[in-house]
Formats: structure tokens, sequence, C-alpha cells
């Protein structure tokens, strides 16, 4: 029989061995040693109970947790956020150069000014203008639909709106006399406003699709109630349908590129529609017409062409302060102080909200994408 030296240690070869084990010949006596062990190390004696008799592994390699210096520098991660959070918006805003707001703009809002190049292009060349005929009736819709809700404001009512196939309408209102005045303003000056509206909101998050959606219900809802004739109805009606299927659908590129050309179709209809003002009369549908210019002249006073050059500074001032200060998307910053006041107080949270899609949460298909992001995180976690 072999003796005690020659036997390896389990799970030890014996090269690593550096030497000889005694094999006990009691356990008292193996606790015995320990204790003297112990008293050695510490200078004190240790009770029994207090001792581990537990079994020791030789050789195996133990994992203690250490700090481990490293020569990399010191990150300024958090000063560096600290110090960027505690920057207002406005101030950001305020530091802005005018080099610096165009160059950024022409990064943002490239969309914008292309899509409004093609249009002026569109609109100047006959044989391609049929192209925008759709967004022209469009225009026409806007215009027609802010005399009727002049009129709806003063306390009268919309008889009918008439929309004609050459780009002309009516609108039928019935309200006090003295009211005339603002009635027949509005649909110039309601185009141009509306425009800026569209422009505001092109850069948020929200604001595409759900000024789409808006547009798509007043125009079904107006065909439905207030059109008349047959053209009308039917170009409206089916008009309003597909943008419904545009702000559902669409994705948000897509949907942001129908937005702008409603917006820019809008304003650029508020400005060049004008020209029709000048003239000392106005064809409705192959009818002459007195324009709203002339209505203002003989309601208000004053020269019908001073009304004509008043709506058309308000649609160019319109135009400029949708362009310049559009609200900031979610990851944005304003481009003037003013708007950079307004993102501080949190102003435009509800145009930039990240939430999903209403149809999405009416469908369910909003939990699912949640409970799997979930799963995947859990998943990827561990000891």
């Amino acid at each position: 029989m072999s003796s005690p030296a020659d036997i390896e240690v389990a799970g030890v070869p014996a090269w690593m061995a550096e030497e000889q084990i005694a094999a006990p010949s009691t356990s008292k006596n193996s606790s015995s040693s320990s204790n003297n062990n112990n008293n050695n190390n510490n200078g004190e004696v240790l009770p029994d109970w207090s001792v581990d008799n537990a079994p020791i592994a030789i050789g195996v390699p133990v994992l203690v947790d250490q700090d481990i210096s490293t020569n990399a520098p010191p990150t300024t991660t958090t000063a560096t956020n600290t110090n960027t959070g505690s920057i207002s918006n406005a101030e950001i805003a305020s530091q802005k150069t005018w080099n610096e707001y165009f160059r950024e703009s022409f990064t943002r809002d490239g969309r914008l000014l292309i899509i409004t190049l093609l249009i002026i292009i569109c609109m100047n060349i006959p044989i391609i203008k049929w192209i925008l005929y759709p967004f022209t009736i469009f225009s026409t819709w806007i215009h027609e639909l802010c005399h009727g809700l002049a009129a709806i404001l003063t306390g009268g009512s919309i008889a009918k709106i008439m929309i004609y196939p050459d780009t002309s309408g009516l609108a039928y209102t019935s309200a006090n006399p003295n009211r005339r005045g603002f009635i027949a303003s509005a649909g110039y000056q309601g185009t141009a406003i509306i425009g800026c509206l569209l422009l505001l909101f092109r850069r948020t998050k929200r604001g595409p699709r759900t000024g789409t959606m808006i547009i798509a219900l007043l125009m079904i809802l107006s065909a439905c109630i207030w059109i008349r004739n047959i053209f009308g109805f039917i170009f409206i009606f089916i008009f309003g349908l597909i943008l419904v299927g545009c702000a559902w659908k669409l994705p948000s590129t897509y949907i942001k590129n129908v937005y702008i050309i409603l917006a820019v179709t809008c304003t650029l209809n508020a400005i060049t529609s004008v020209k029709d003002l000048f003239g000392s009369n106005y064809v409705v549908n192959g009818t002459s017409s007195s324009t709203d210019a002339h209505t203002m002249s003989d309601v208000v006073g004053g020269s019908y062409i001073l009304w004509a050059v008043l709506w058309l500074l308000l649609a160019i001032i319109c135009t400029f302060i949708g362009i310049l200060f559009a609200i900031p998307g979610p990851d944005e910053v304003a481009d003037f102080t003013c708007c950079g006041i307004c993102q501080d107080y949190g102003c435009f949270k509800l145009c930039n909200y990240p939430g999903q899609r209403c149809t999405k949460r009416m469908f369910g298909r909003g939990e699912n994408t949640v409970t799997t992001t979930t799963t995947t995180s859990s998943s990827t976690t561990g000891p």
C-alpha cells in the first residue's frame, strides 16, 4: 500500500503540491492543529466553535473582489452633463448667431425649401400646373371655410359653400350686416393665418400627423354639412378621406412631406391669389362677381387696392413668422430667445409627446411592443 505522500490531493496534480501533507490521525488532532495555527497567527486563543473545519480546496483559483486600477484618465461626463443641463434653452438660443441660424435652418428645413421651390416652378409652367390642381382646390376650400367660420363667430351661420372646377368658390352666410366687413376680410386673412400655423408646427413630432388628421376631418365634416354642389362635395369628401389614410398609415417622413405641401400651398395661395383683387371684377364659375376687396371698400371705406395691398403684406408677414419661429422638435433647441423661454416652461411638450399613436394604443399593438422590450432586457440581465 502506498504512503500518503504518494497520493495526489483531489483536484490537484502532484507537481503543483509544494509539500507533503500528513494524514490526520483523528478529527480531534485536526481541530487541535487548526486551533494552534490560529493561535500562532492571531496571537489569541479562539474557541472551537469559531473555527471553520470545512474542507479547503487546494489549487483552485479564487476570484476576489478588488479595485482594478488603470492608467485611463478620469472621465468628466457627469460634470459635462451637469453644466449643460444648467444652461437653459433661452440662453442657448440667445447665443446663436445669424450664420448659425441659417446653417441650422438649411439643415433642418431642407425639405421645406425643396418643396417650396418645386411648387413655385409648377405654378409658373402651364404644362405641369395641373399637378397642383388638388391643392389649389384645397386652398379654395380653406378660403371659403374661413368666410363661413367668421360668420359663425359673429353670431351668424353658414347657408352653403360652393366649390367649382375652375378653382373658384362662394360662401353664402347669414349674419349681422354690421359684421359684413369682418366676414369679407376673413377669406384672405384666414388663409394666411392657417398657413402660418401649419408652418409653425412642421418640426414637431405630433404636428404633421395630427394637423393632417384635423384638416381631413374638417374637410369631410364640411362636405357633409355645408357644401351643396356635386363637384365640391365629391372632391372635398374624397380628398378628406385620402388625407385620413395618409395621417393614419404613412410613416413619419412621408406624412411630414404631405403636411409641408399643404402648408406651403396654403401660404403661397394667400400671397399669389391677391393678384386677382387688383382687377375691376372677378369671375366665379364663369360669372362676373365682385371681389372681397371691393366689398371691404364699400362697407368699410378706402380703395380696394389699399385692402388688397394690406392683405398681401399680411400674407407675407405670416409666411415669414411661420418659417422663422417654427416650434422646435423633441431633440432641437429653439432658434430665438422667445421660443427658448416657451421651451423652458414646457409649452411644447404636448407637440413632442413621445407616446405611441392612438391607433396602436386602441388595437393593443403598443402593449405588445412594451412587453417584448421588457422581456428582452430582463433576459440579457444576468448575475
